[in-house]
């Protein structure tokens, strides 16, 4: 029986025509070496890093001017809501201030023009009245002692002039104010009054102004229950 002793790798096979194989499998089926990049690969792929890099800006830069003018929008729509409950009250007080110095105004000179104008305004009366009751056979007028006498001259030449046939009787009340006058006839009469006009002007200011009803007076038939003539001529019942 031949001898056994280790083996000690003092043997050369390549002269005897073998292979030595490392390692599993053969050279065909190794990995293929790894991809070299040069340096257009990198520029490549840093212009490409970039050009991400700036669309993700700009879409950051857009959501935030989005979100910017959202917040503005709102702030300016609530501004305007507020601006313009301002104007509401800044033109209902400019408004309610005007009327004021308005009415001011007016109480000022009416009372004067009206009286200057007293007769002017009581022969229009007449006229009116004359125009309508030509039948009538007689008219009562009366007015402020102060112009009793001019009436009487003005009204006699108003009756030529307009043909009436009835009488016209001017009496002095003193209960007449200067700038009024009351015409009466058989089924009614007619009233002058500019108290009455300042009765009806108080009561449409009120709501706005608080304007009282300071120029009507109790017991005035101009502002009574029954009907107010106004600066003019009307029928009234008995």
């Amino acid at each position: 029986m031949p001898s056994s002793r280790p083996f000690l790798f003092d043997r050369s096979f390549i002269g005897n025509g073998l292979s030595v194989t490392v390692g599993r499998g053969s050279a065909a089926s190794e990995s293929p070496p790894a991809k070299q990049f040069d340096e257009s690969d990198l520029a490549a792929a840093r212009a490409d890093g970039v050009a991400q890099g700036q669309a993700q800006a700009r879409a950051a830069a857009e959501a935030d001017d989005r979100r910017r003018l959202t917040v503005a929008c709102e702030a300016i729509a609530a501004r305007l809501a507020d601006l313009f409950r301002e104007t509401e009250v800044i033109g209902a007080a400019a408004a309610q201030e005007a009327t004021e110095l308005a009415v001011a105004i007016a109480r000022k000179l009416l009372p004067e023009t009206c009286r200057r104008q007293g007769l002017t305004e009581i022969e229009g009366v007449l006229t009116d009245v004359m125009r309508h009751l030509l039948h009538q056979p007689r008219l009562t007028v009366a007015v402020h002692p102060s112009l009793a006498a001019a009436a009487r001259e003005r009204t006699a030449a108003l009756v030529a002039e307009r043909g009436y046939a009835g009488r016209v009787e001017i009496i002095s009340d003193p209960s007449v104010a200067e700038d009024a006058c009351t015409v009466e006839w058989a089924e009614g009469g007619a009233i002058r009054s500019p108290r009455a006009v300042w009765g009806e002007i108080d009561s449409i200011l009120a709501p706005t102004t608080g304007y009282g009803v300071e120029h009507a007076e109790e017991g005035d038939p101009s502002t009574s229950a029954q009907g107010h003539l106004l600066l003019g001529t009307s029928n009234k019942a008995q």
